[in-house]
């Protein structure tokens, strides 16, 4: 699938976040820290990337640390 990339991007490799245990992998992330109105405007995912985006360095910054907690 084609992933529309907007402003910053950050493209992570599904089976790295299913790694996440404390937020429960890929499902978790998307069931607990996802606003779902704006999946498919800020965040997209195939069977293997996701991408989530940003206007901002700021928000790339808040999103790396984000990630970079989850190991």
């Amino acid at each position: 699938m084609a992933m529309s990339l907007q402003f910053y991007n950050i493209i992570i490799p599904i089976k790295n976040i299913e790694k996440c245990k404390r937020i429960g992998g890929f499902k978790g992330y998307i069931d607990n820290y996802i606003n779902k109105e704006v999946i498919g405007k800020v965040f997209w995912w195939d069977k293997y990337l996701f991408r989530d985006g940003a206007m901002s360095w700021d928000d790339v910054e808040y999103s790396l640390d984000f990630w970079i907690k989850q190991g």
